[in-house]
């Protein structure tokens, strides 16, 4: 008798944690945003700063997000209006 109740008061003990325990929120990732006035067909300094974050401990993907914008050799505004979109990004 007094295994049944024993067993019982465990049970119900860590069926009554049960709601309390949640999970681990998600971490953000940090966020890069990179500009350029040029196309995305010029990548050659995106390669390199690309290698420098990987030297550095960062690796696109995994630990740290890279968001591309181009303007594609158009004019200032349109360089600005790209920024603000990056800015506004969460």
């Amino acid at each position: 008798m007094n295994r049944k109740v024993i067993v019982c008061l465990l049970t119900t003990a860590l069926l009554s944690i049960v709601p309390f325990v949640e999970a681990q929120p998600v971490k953000k990732m940090p966020r890069i945003g990179w500009l350029s006035s040029g196309s995305s067909s010029a990548e050659f300094p995106e390669k390199q700063a690309l290698e420098g974050l990987r030297g550095l401990g960062w690796a696109e993907g995994k630990n740290v997000v890279i968001e591309y914008r181009y303007a594609g050799g158009r004019n200032s505004q349109s360089v600005f209006n790209r920024k603000s979109k990056i800015q506004n990004l969460k």
